[in-house]
């Protein structure tokens, strides 16, 4: 993340359902998003993909 806007600059994971989470962050990151999207969007519970939702990892 950059600046005071925090902008998601890139997403990094490897594994066995790693497209479908980098799917969702390539949104967020063509739109331009800063975690405060993030943290405003609903994330599927449980799945590896609510952790890059809420910036936990």
């Amino acid at each position: 993340m950059l600046g005071e806007e925090e902008r998601v600059l890139g997403v990094q994971v490897v594994g066995k359902d790693a497209a479908e989470i980098i799917q969702g962050m390539a949104l967020v990151i063509t739109m331009g998003g800063c975690k405060k999207d993030l943290d405003n969007a609903m994330a599927m519970h449980p799945t590896d993909a609510e952790e890059f939702m809420t910036m936990r990892v």
